[in-house]
């Protein structure tokens, strides 16, 4: 959607300040805000200021790429954080809001991204695969006993997580005698989706990324 041509006003979140000036910069009618999906005193604070028609949520960390066992509690935990309690988070806050306005005016939609490893699961990122299947439960569960339209959709990008995980299962392979203790140094993917609005005062609310370990 091209916002300088009266396309829908747009929140734009993220953790760094490169990707929201980034995002600043290509959307004309943006308004840019640091926000921790994991902390929701800023994600209520921030959802209540935009007043949303739609929200795609799309912040998420790959996390240690190892085995169940190689990975640390700590590690387990942090993805989990960021992408199922963080999808749990924004979506309550977003459907608090959208709730405030009268039936027949909640025609939005709330997307949470999830991926095909939360439903079949992949060798090497057992906390990601559990964190995406609990997503897309989660947004079954919103969806029935809210009367919202809520969403789970998985897109499949350029280079890939799985590509990064049959990297380091071939790199295991040759150095099968040597501990796995290969972290993913790549950002959260930006996936880039914009929720056209009816009017414009409620604000379409494109969310980019967390914080990357």
């Amino acid at each position: 959607v091209d916002t300088s041509t009266g396309g829908p006003d747009t929140v734009v979140w993220d953790f760094g300040d490169a990707p929201l000036q980034a995002a600043s910069a290509t959307l004309k009618r943006a308004t840019a805000l640091a926000v921790d999906v994991t902390d929701a005193g800023s994600v209520d604070a921030a959802m209540a200021q935009a007043r949303p028609h739609g929200v795609v949520h799309c912040a998420g960390i790959l996390g240690r790429v190892a085995t169940a066992i190689e990975h640390g509690a700590a590690d387990f935990r942090r993805v989990l954080e960021v992408n199922l309690t963080g999808s749990y988070i924004v979506a309550r806050a977003a459907a608090a809001e959208m709730l405030k306005q009268p039936r027949a005016d909640r025609s939005g939609r709330i997307v949470l991204m999830v991926s095909i490893q939360g439903k079949e699961g992949m060798s090497l990122a057992s906390a990601y695969s559990a964190a995406k299947a609990g997503v897309m439960a989660l947004a079954k569960s919103m969806a029935k006993e809210l009367a919202l339209a809520i969403n789970s959709t998985a897109k499949k990008t350029k280079l890939g997580m799985g590509r990064q995980i049959r990297e380091t299962i071939a790199m295991k392979k040759d150095e099968s005698e040597k501990p796995l203790s290969i972290r993913a140094n790549a950002t959260a993917s930006s996936l880039q989706a914009v929720v056209s609005l009816k009017k414009t005062p409620r604000l379409g609310l494109r969310h980019f990324g967390a914080k990357q370990d």
